[in-house]
């Protein structure tokens, strides 16, 4: 395992040179202010992002673009892990995995459509080898686990069959395969060190709180899912939020109650701020929020003991913001709407 202070002052010099890499707040703002795609691929070829967009096929499509950027955020994650090692490098391994992982879900996606005789426009980011082209031909559920054998996502699978059978949604398979993706990350935070265990279990935390919080939000106002299926689907590990708060929070019919339960430490003082205009119909903005609320702790992270994973955990951190960031602000240039109507904000993470 990674240790010494002279290892991590090592690490900690590579990640800080990693940030200058980031965008600062006159590159955002000159991207949300973009009157179209054309203009911000111009403005963003002037960025460290500026390789991809020389990428590019001659009519690029957004997605072509998303995907790279996609790919760019992976490729942190690899960096770090390529200056690790020991448990400290299987825990960015396995962050690194959540994009084989999406390229995972995003094919089964594609092979229950396809089934239903429904057009797919899958486009994997390629990370990882997963067998996905023979996924997408499968008969069955069983055969797409017999595919995966060996790896970590066929037994998880087939776990989920009868309960995949049963509902007929591919979201039980998706949310099987992310609880099982975060209870692995979480046996590798305990292999670390008591200090960098403890840094790490609450930024990991932070992000699973957020995610259920998001889960919790769309299952309420979009889906109308029953309490004991919500609670079913919920990530494990969360920070704050632990199951018997979401169960009595669910208790509560309304949206507001709900979240009012779920405002706890450091989540009180933004989701309380939605809460008083209580914009209902506004989801994306209190998404919006909920990325902010990581931004803030990861930034206090950054401003603790530097000798620790916090450094390296929290820059990919802010590449993954940064990222999402992108994507939204560029998909409502194309739709001509603005960024929070759509779950995004022109913020710069540096």
């Amino acid at each position: 395992m990674l240790g010494g202070l002279s290892q991590y002052a090592f690490l900690n010099a590579k990640v800080r040179g990693m940030m200058s890499r980031l965008l600062d707040e006159e590159q955002i703002r000159a991207l949300a202010n973009c009157a179209d795609l054309d203009h911000a691929l111009v403005v963003l070829k002037d960025t460290p992002y500026g390789y991809l967009v020389t990428q590019l096929s001659e009519t690029p499509r957004l997605s072509e673009l998303e995907r790279l950027l996609l790919l760019d955020e992976a490729a942190a994650y690899r960096e770090i892990a390529g200056l690790t090692k020991g448990s400290v490098e299987q825990v960015f391994e396995i962050l690194e995995s959540w994009y084989e992982l999406e390229d995972l879900k995003g094919a089964l996606r594609a092979w229950v459509r396809s089934r239903a005789g429904a057009p797919s426009d899958f486009m994997p980011l390629g990370v990882g080898d997963l067998p996905l082209e023979e996924i997408l031909q499968a008969e069955s559920l069983e055969q797409v686990a017999l595919l995966l054998k060996g790896t970590p996502y066929g037994s998880t699978l087939l776990s989920a069959s009868p309960l995949f059978q049963s509902r007929k949604s591919v979201f039980v398979l998706e949310i099987a395969l992310d609880q099982s993706y975060y209870r692995r990350l979480w046996s590798s935070l305990e292999t670390l060190s008591e200090r960098d265990r403890r840094v790490a279990s609450r930024l990991v935390g932070i992000e699973v709180d957020l995610k259920n919080l998001q889960w919790i939000l769309r299952g309420i106002m979009y889906y109308r899912i029953p309490t004991a299926e919500l609670l079913e689907d919920l990530i494990p590990h969360g920070w704050r939020i632990q199951p018997s708060v979401t169960r009595k929070a669910l208790e509560k019919s309304d949206v507001t109650d709900v979240l009012e339960q779920l405002a706890l430490g450091p989540y009180q003082e933004l989701l309380s701020g939605w809460l008083a205009r209580a914009p209902r119909e506004s989801a994306a903005l209190l998404e919006g929020i909920l990325w902010e609320i990581l931004l803030r702790q990861v930034r206090l992270s950054l401003a603790g003991f530097p000798f620790t994973i916090g450094t390296p955990l929290a820059y990919c951190f802010l590449k993954r913001l940064e990222v999402q960031n992108l994507i939204r602000l560029l998909e409502s240039i194309a739709m001509e709407i603005p960024p929070d109507e759509i779950g995004g904000f022109p913020v710069n993470v540096r």
